[in-house]
């Protein structure tokens, strides 16, 4: 993973947008805790409130109590409604700075690669695929935009919401939240697990996109030979196992990523039981509030996105690795010959070759065969 860390210079340049997301995701999540809290409070003013009720139906003062009630409940939902359109607000602002930033990034990314390819020699082009190092400047490089917009923003989101809801379930009931976090270790394992097989899978995966648009571009480029020669048929058998190549590779990665589904999907029914249960067993004890256990409800279904979204964002970060490094290789190759700056100079004298030769090694051709000048 050490080449993702050759990204933070990206990052860097664009640390205000970074930081400025970072503050929408705060309060995005901030005011994602607070309609919990209120629909708590709703479903203990209903049920509290029937007893009541029941005490004055048919009563003059049955329909002024039902008048106040609504205004309140009404109140209730309100506040909900408006939370929830201001954490949608700022979760707006969230991908306008993040999302935006990973777009600059890539941006300037292709810039770079780009004026690299432009100073290599020709012996390097020799030794490398134009489909490859195509593949190096478009598919690669989106992979790693995945990582700095996406994977970064569901990752930070993740850390800020799992911190923001915990601490408002310890708020409520210490024993329930211990509980209803107990599946998450389990997670964290499985997570870990399946990553390094991703990260295996990821490269291989790249390797056969490369191989595809490798031979792709060889092919577009010599049709004319392949037509005149009537090898359309054999070129595409040949382009057709490149392709299952990547299908079964591919596959294999859609298989690994299915395990993270289930797996999340099962831990998380875990916490909505020992929630209902557990919070049933001091609800009727008198320890916490209907409206607690529905409360807890939320903040488990708040949790299941960002916990899901937790294997996503490990496989974006992943494949991001692997196109890094590829990146890499190309962005760390030196030019044979540095024109270093012109310096103006008097020239008095004559010059004289001698069997001055210039030979292209991968060409086997010889541009300057033992020329003598005076």
């Amino acid at each position: 993973m050490k080449s993702i860390l050759t990204l933070n210079k990206y990052l860097y340049k664009y640390k205000f947008r970074l930081l400025l997301g970072g503050v929408f995701i705060i309060i995005s999540n901030l005011f994602s805790v607070v309609p919990a809290k209120v629909t708590s409070t709703t479903i203990d003013f209903v049920s509290e409130n029937i007893s009541s009720y029941k005490s004055i139906k048919g009563t003059t003062n049955e329909e002024n109590w039902l008048s106040n009630f609504s205004l309140k409940f009404l109140g209730f939902l309100s506040l909900i409604v408006a939370f929830t359109l201001l954490r949608g607000i700022f979760m707006f602002f969230m991908r306008q700075t993040i999302i935006v930033m990973s777009r600059l990034i890539e941006y300037d990314m292709k810039k770079e690669i780009f004026d690299k390819l432009l100073k290599l020699p020709v012996k390097f082009y020799k030794q490398n695929n134009t489909g490859d190092l195509m593949a190096r400047m478009s598919e690669d490089v989106s992979q790693v935009r995945m990582y700095i917009g996406p994977a970064i923003m569901y990752a930070v989101n993740l850390l800020v919401m799992f911190i923001v809801v915990v601490y408002a379930m310890i708020q409520v009931d210490v024993t329930l939240t211990l509980y209803v976090l107990t599946p998450l270790p389990i997670l964290s394992y499985v997570v870990y697990k399946i990553s390094s097989v991703i990260n295996r899978q990821s490269a291989t995966i790249q390797k056969k996109i490369a191989d595809l648009s490798t031979y792709s571009q060889e092919t577009f480029s010599g049709i004319r030979i392949i037509q005149a020669y009537a090898q359309e048929e054999s070129n595409f058998i040949k382009m057709q196992g490149l392709a299952n190549d990547y299908r079964q590779a591919a596959l294999k990665q859609v298989k690994t990523d299915s395990l993270f589904q289930p797996s999340i999907t099962f831990l998380i029914g875990l916490s909505t039981i020992f929630t209902i249960y557990i919070g049933g067993l001091q609800a009727i004890d008198g320890k916490i509030s209907a409206g607690n256990i529905a409360e807890f409800v939320i903040y488990v279904n708040m949790l299941t996105w960002p916990v899901t979204s937790l294997g996503w964002v490990s496989s974006l970060v992943q494949k991001a690795s692997a196109s890094q490094d590829r990146i890499l290789f190309l962005m760390n190759q030196e030019t044979e010959i540095v024109n270093e700056k012109l310096k103006a100079f008097s020239f008095k004298s004559s010059i004289e070759f001698k069997n001055v030769s210039l030979y292209f090694p991968y060409s086997n051709i010889y541009a300057l065969k033992n020329v003598v000048s005076h």
